[in-house]
């Protein structure tokens, strides 16, 4: 499943063809889940997201860093124009201590992805990274969708306590969920009016 959204602003009073089409913005993510009948109390979760501008006259800019891209580093993270973003999860089912009253698991993670500088002010290449780490996950009733999770999550290099991070969200961040919810970075810039999204897809 998935889905792609597109915008771009046409300016039919410009002097310069390169000039003719400008702020475009693209953003797409796919999402695949497994879950093994040799285990059954685990789901496999990869999700891969890119995000990009190019010709860009409004104000723009995207990080590397955050809770919904490489977890482990800081939101103000690696800024640039175009990021690749891919995570794979493994969300383990505990079915204890109360399984009738809440639903209690654990998470693994690991995080990849890189940011082009693009055409935005301090944008740079921040190369790949990858972060990694581990959460707890639950809900509440037993079997409802609402979620909660704590993660921990640290830069696969040059690991240090003070470089750890602490991620309490109150839904999944990533997953179904997270296809409704727009990139915020993109979403500051996107004008009003401009194009919807171009399709939204699942299997």
């Amino acid at each position: 499943m998935g889905r792609v959204r597109a915008d771009v602003r046409r300016d039919f009073d410009a002097i310069d063809a390169d000039d003719e089409w400008k702020d475009l913005y693209s953003e797409s993510e796919l999402l695949n889940y497994w879950k093994p009948s040799a285990l059954p109390r685990h789901t496999f979760v990869l999700r891969a997201a890119s995000t990009g501008a190019w010709n860009t006259r409004t104000p723009f800019q995207l990080t590397l860093g955050g809770d919904r891209n490489l977890r482990g580093y800081r939101e103000e993270r690696f800024p640039g124009g175009r990021r690749l973003v891919m995570s794979a999860e493994d969300r383990i089912y505990f079915g204890w201590p109360w399984r009738e009253v809440f639903d209690l698991g654990a998470t693994l993670f690991l995080d990849a992805g890189r940011m082009w500088p693009g055409d935005v002010p301090f944008g740079e290449d921040s190369g790949w990274r990858a972060t990694a780490g581990i959460g707890l996950r639950g809900s509440f009733p037993a079997g409802s969708r609402s979620s909660f999770r704590l993660d921990i999550a640290a830069p696969m290099s040059g690991l240090q306590p003070s470089k750890f991070r602490v991620i309490f969200s109150a839904t999944e961040l990533l997953g179904i969920t997270g296809l409704a919810s727009p990139d915020v970075q993109i979403l500051r810039s996107r004008r009003d009016g401009m194009s919807g999204e171009l399709f939204r897809f699942r299997n």
